[in-house]
Formats: C-alpha cells, structure tokens, sequence
C-alpha cells in the first residue's frame, strides 16, 4: 500500500476546503432571491447604522492571496459606505470593500496596490441582500456579487511593508465613514476560494477560514468568531448614516435622517418630573414638554451616553 507524504494530505484538505458549496441559481419559489434566503439562514446581521465592529490587528487578514465574503444589504446611495476595512488607509496592506455615493457601485481601495481601485458597475445601494466576494492575489483582484464575477483587475503589489491594524466591519478602523445598512456572517479564507453562484447554505468554518464572525453570538463582550482562530469582533456604537465626513459640531451630520420610533416615553417623563420637584425648577413643567422632544432626548443619549465636560467649558460667576 501506498501513503501520501503529510504535505500531500495538506493539499487535499486545502483544497477541498476551498471548493465551491453547493448553489442556488435562480428565484425560489417563496419570492425570495437565493441572496435573501441565504439571509434568512444565516443568522443575525449587524446593524452598521448604528454600531460598527472591529477585531485586533492579525497578520493573517493581510497575508494574500485571501477571500473575503459577506452578505449586505446597503439602504442608501447618497454616502459612502464601509462594508469592510483592513488596518488603517497610510498601511500599504489596507484593504476596503465601499460603495460610491450616487451610484451604490461595489469598489474595493487598495493604496499600496496600482491600481489602488477596482471597480466594479454593479449597484448593491438598493436595499436588497446580496452576497459580496473579493478575491485578492499579489497580482489579480476580483470582485463578486450574488455568485457573479464584476471586475476582474491585473495589480501591481506593494513594495513596502504594511502597518499593523484592526478590521473592521461597517466602518473604517478609524470610525470616520460608515454604513447604512446590515452586514451578515463576514469570512475571511487563506487562499482563493472558488465563488460561483450564491449558496444554498450559510457560510461555515473549515480549514482555510481565518475568520467567521457572528453577529448574533455574543462572547467576552464581542461577536464571536467561529473560526479556529477565536478573534472576536468588539462592536461600537457609531451614528445613524453613511455620510460621516458631513459633521456639525457634536457629530451631527448633514443628511437627512428620520425622526426616532415611536416609542412610549411616560417613564421618561416621570423622571423628568421628579428631576424638576427635585432641583426646584420653577420654569419647567415635564407635562408641557412634547412626546418628540423626549424620544429625540432618548435617542441622543443612546448615541452620545452621558458625557462629562470639561471644567473649562463652564463660565465660572465673578465673586
């Protein structure tokens, strides 16, 4: 009998890990499209609105060639926004996958790479789920979306070393772009996965998965990765939209948002009436303040929490 040497076993397992998984190519009979009943099995998204997530720099995020899927479902075209990033933009090895503002068109940014863009015509702004791939090789980049093949770009790698950083989903690592909508089951594979078509099952671990990340299964205060690796992903609360850079002062921004849910708000304005017996305010009555003053009260503070000024800011009387 004859025995394959360790290195040779290595490559078929390498190799069945990164095959193609049985897909599904056309509407089902519910209605849904194979990407929004893929969604509907893959458990929990995070909501990129309003909280983005990151995990600790790792070497194994940057090291090509790799695979990156996804399923997102971006609400809007008029921003910016952040599927995924990899270490900060200075890093000759970041890597993002965005949206362009207007057209809702897949691009992925690649600074130390020439080209540093790969662009793809295909708008994923409409509010639907879809799968993403990205494929990135030393000298080949490729863009996926829903099983299909969108761009497919000759590169010229970096010469110089990267600059360790986190990766983060929703967002850059930085915090300053976002993104308006929900990403679902990221993983990120060594190697180049073979992407045709969407899958009939959500994506799981194996042997060339670096990372897999769920948004509905908390751990150590984060999201859980399910790859061997055990890298949680750490959420943080980010604002409501994709046009981060439009900034008032506070962090407010310039796009139009709707007004907060309709929520009850009789508890809150019992407190409040409690806080004006307690410091004896004469010119506030709680039962005059409007219903939409206290839900905008209660969405500030699950945006901003409690902040503490500094001592400077207050105008201190003269003696």
């Amino acid at each position: 009998m004859m025995f394959r040497s360790a290195w040779s076993v290595l490559g078929v397992l390498a190799a069945a890990a990164l095959a193609a998984p049985a897909v599904v190519a056309s509407m089902g009979d519910d209605g849904l499209s194979p990407a929004e009943a893929l969604a509907r099995k893959s458990g929990t998204p995070l909501a990129a609105q309003r909280s983005s997530a990151s995990v600790a720099p790792f070497a194994g995020y940057s090291a090509r060639p790799f695979t990156f899927e996804c399923l997102a479902q971006v609400r809007s075209r008029s921003g910016f926004n952040i599927l995924v990033a990899n270490e900060d933009k200075p890093s000759a090895t970041h890597w993002e996958l965005f949206t362009w503002p207007d057209t809702g068109a897949l691009t992925a940014y690649l600074p130390g790479f020439s080209p540093d863009h790969v662009r793809s015509q295909r708008d994923i702004g409409d509010g639907r789920w879809h799968t993403i791939g990205f494929v990135l090789e030393d000298r080949r980049a490729r863009l996926y979306v829903d099983g299909k093949l969108e761009a497919d770009q000759a590169v010229v790698p970096p010469i110089r070393p990267g600059a360790a950083g986190p990766l983060a989903f929703g967002s850059l690592v930085n915090g300053e772009i976002g993104c308006n909508g929900l990403i679902l089951r990221p993983r990120l594979s060594a190697g180049v996965r073979e992407i045709a078509g969407v899958p009939a099952e959500p994506w799981q671990a194996d042997a060339a998965t670096i990372g897999l990340w769920d948004f509905g299964a908390a751990i150590d205060g984060g999201f859980a990765d399910l790859s061997a690796n055990r890298r949680p992903a750490l959420s943080k609360a980010t604002q409501e939209n994709g046009l981060w850079p439009n900034n008032f002062l506070g962090g407010e921004t310039s796009e139009f948002r709707p007004m907060p849910p309709r929520v009850a708000v009789a508890a809150q304005r019992a407190l409040l009436g409690g806080a004006v017996r307690r410091l004896g305010l004469k010119t506030v009555s709680a039962d005059r303040v409007r219903d939409g003053v206290l839900r905008d009260w209660l969405l500030q503070y699950r945006l901003n929490g409690s902040r503490e000024y500094p001592e400077a800011v207050w105008v201190k009387p003269a003696d």
